[in-house]
């Protein structure tokens, strides 16, 4: 019988996870060790707008901080969350880690994640 872990940012049972934010920090300044897919997924890591035709007219990579992050809406709709209710509780997860950050911390992009998953 395998053990369900849990995210170290919003506590939720996780299937898929990286331990990546062990060694480099997450957009609160802090390192993890178990970070599951939804919580990794909220930093947004780009804006695109786009012409009428729907073609990509502009694409402005963001920082990675605590000001760039995707809504619960758009969690789900990229894939990243299963339901709005899983979605929302990583999003108020992330928010909270990051209410108690003292300075903002920011760096230029994520770091590449290595996803594990718990069959």
């Amino acid at each position: 019988m395998i053990k369900h872990l849990l995210c170290d940012i919003c506590q939720q049972k996780m299937t898929i996870y990286t331990k990546d934010h062990k060694n480099h920090k997450f957009i609160d300044g802090k390192n993890y060790d178990k970070v599951c897919f939804c919580c990794c997924n909220v930093p947004k890591l780009f804006h695109q707008t786009y012409t009428v035709d729907g073609l990509i007219k502009e694409h402005k990579e963001l920082d990675y901080c605590c000001s760039n992050i995707h809504s619960a809406k758009e969690l789900v709709e990229n894939g990243s969350a299963d339901s709005l209710k899983e979605a929302k509780i990583s999003l108020e997860g992330v928010i909270k880690s990051c209410s108690k950050l003292r300075k903002p911390f920011i760096q230029k992009k994520r770091p590449d994640l290595r996803w594990n998953v718990i069959a």
